[in-house]
């Protein structure tokens, strides 16, 4: 799907919640649209449900349950401390060597943006999106469902529940009967914590589960296959012939394959400031064979072309093309691959739930978590000063992918 066709989808998504929007701004329109279970704010659909989640009722009773959600409080603030030395005390410096390059003229490398902003259509392309906003819908449902189990544990009310989405991002929450939590501070801790809590398992759940897929395949006779994604107009590679699906076999005397026998090539005999004369031989999935002499002058340092496989520059993830090679062709496992790409993005997405939820910023679970277990002029001090390191972080970090 083009990058063009995906961000239609999205502006149709958008278009439709602005449609409902202005019904709701009528009476009638209002009565129809709550008939159905509908909230609506701008651009905002909810689907809400009032009362307890009956579904929940047989966890009261699962003792290891309630061992897990007690874990919760010191997770999150372990995600509390990966906040300030990840993203906050490596941000600040991030801030001022940015600062000192951008407006003092100081020559220097501010180094890579601690916070890489999650914006479809703008650092997230193509495909990604869909995967992205999968992975998005799972991990909010997740980080729910952990604060709705831990209340039904503790025998705290839930008044509402549901789902909905915002612009084109999915959303679910609970919404606890904050009376009864605030009685006990141990039953709010642990509330509290249980969304970083699951956000934490699903991230380690799906990155176990890359490293087990990436370590099994190659003795199921899958292969990280070096295959053409894109050959540039006008360069070596396209002149001699090749063309976007070409699995590499050999070049020269050497079998290549995998997109790793490639890359220990090129780094042991490719020299970019000399003319080199390369043999490659390759087959299409269908099983037409290519041999193409590749002739790369000593003014270009490189042949001009792009792998294929799963890539999300994001968080510099590279995964080349899974093949099963034939003896004529191969076959290109693309369900395996869609299956990695939204394990990727799982991991991503908790995992920084987590941390930005367990971080004491005042909407986030964390400076809740914070105003319960200090003074409240000491914690508003703590999440101010949190807050205002967190949004110069961010924009900053959001200027370097403009």
């Amino acid at each position: 799907m083009a990058q063009q066709e995906i961000l239609l989808i999205l502006l149709y998504i958008t278009f439709f919640e602005l449609i409902l929007f202005l019904i709701n701004q009528t009476e009638s329109g209002r009565k129809f649209l709550s008939k159905i279970g509908l909230e609506i704010s701008i651009f905002t659909i909810l689907i809400k449900k009032r009362g307890a989640l009956d579904l929940l009722n047989k966890v009261q009773k699962k003792r290891w349950l309630d061992i897990l959600i007690s874990s919760g409080v010191l997770i999150a603030f372990i995600s509390m401390i990966l906040f300030y030395v990840g993203v906050f005390f490596v941000g600040i410096g991030y801030v001022i060597s940015f600062i000192k390059n951008m407006f003092l003229g100081e020559r220097g490398v501010s180094g890579a943006p601690p916070v890489a902003p999650i914006i479809p259509g703008l650092t997230i392309q193509g495909e990604d999106i869909i995967y992205l906003l999968v992975a998005i819908g799972i991990s909010v449902v997740a980080h729910e469902l952990g604060h709705a189990i831990a209340a039904k544990i503790d025998e705290i009310n839930l008044k509402s529940y549901g789902a909905g989405i915002f612009l084109f991002m999915p959303l679910a929450f609970v919404e606890v009967d904050d009376n009864e939590m605030l009685k006990s501070k141990r039953k709010s801790l642990r509330i509290l914590s249980a969304g970083v809590l699951f956000n934490m398992i699903i991230f380690a759940i799906s990155f176990l589960l890359i490293l087990f897929i990436l370590n099994i395949t190659p003795y199921l006779g899958i292969v990280q296959g070096a295959v053409i994604q894109w050959a540039e107009p006008g360069l070596p590679a396209y002149e001699a012939g090749i063309r976007p699906g070409l699995l590499i076999t050999n070049i020269n005397d050497s079998r290549i394959i995998s997109l790793e026998r490639f890359i220990e090539y090129r780094n042991n005999y490719f020299k970019p400031d000399e003319n080199i004369t390369l043999i490659i031989k390759g087959v299409y999935p269908n099983g037409t064979m290519l041999e193409a002499v590749v002739h790369k002058p000593s003014n270009l340092s490189i042949i001009g072309v792009r792998f294929d496989g799963v890539s999300i520059p994001l968080v510099n993830f590279f995964m080349g093309a899974l093949i099963i090679p034939e003896e004529k062709g191969y076959i290109r496992l693309w369900s395996l691959e869609a299956f990695i790409r939204i394990l990727v993005w799982l991991s991503i997405i908790n995992i920084s739930l987590a941390i930005i939820n367990a971080a004491p910023l005042y909407i986030t679970d964390g400076g809740k978590i914070l105003s319960i277990i200090l003074p409240k002029k000491l914690s508003d001090v703590i999440q101010i000063l949190t807050i205002t390191g967190f949004i110069l972080i961010f924009s900053f970090s959001f200027f370097s992918f403009l």
